[in-house]
């Protein structure tokens, strides 16, 4: 077991994660601003086996073909701001994406799949908690205990499919989602 890795970016770059594997860590990866807006890119990239695979704090994150599984948490967010997109494939992890930020954030997920965050009766495969907007399109829920839950803010939605409802808050406004 290992402590990851850890960024704190000077301010105003952007860090570049690609084709990396992180396993068997408390964190796999963290990355925190120093003191304004700046971006992490991920990309191509497997947290498998950690407590905590992907932990923001106060940066845009970006993820293409990301994967967590078997984590505590996927990716935990905390005082984000800015636009941040996850595309990407979370399996048999207690929670999925918890993510938190103020009224300047945007988180948006699409062509990606949740699927057994189980692990408990308390398991979200995404928390979304702050006066944000969230946008989901695109994306498949499968055997989660919770799919999503939204705290404040809005959550986008139009257009999915329901096999029964599962949400822990009332959809408002994405789209082409599926949940089974």
């Amino acid at each position: 077991i290992h402590k990851g890795f850890e960024i704190n970016s000077p301010t105003g770059k952007t860090i570049a994660i690609d084709n990396c594997i992180f396993e068997y860590g408390i964190k796999g990866l963290t990355k925190t601003a120093s003191s304004s807006l700046t971006q992490l890119v991920v990309e191509n990239t497997t947290f498998t086996n950690c407590s905590l695979g992907l932990k923001t704090n106060e940066c845009r994150c970006n993820s293409v073909n990301v994967r967590f599984d078997n984590c505590v948490t996927g990716w935990k967010a905390e005082a984000m701001s800015g636009s941040s997109d996850f595309r990407g494939y979370v399996q048999s992890v207690d929670n999925g994406i918890d993510y938190e930020g103020g009224s300047t954030a945007h988180l948006f997920i699409y062509e990606s799949t949740f699927k057994t965050c189980n692990n408990s009766n308390t398991s979200q495969a995404i928390l979304a908690d702050g006066d944000f907007n969230a946008t989901i399109s695109c994306t498949h829920f499968e055997d989660n205990e919770n799919d999503i839950k939204k705290i404040d803010g809005v959550l986008n939605l139009s257009g999915s499919e329901y096999s029964e409802n599962r949400f822990a808050s009332s959809p408002e406004v994405g789209g082409s989602c599926y949940f089974n």
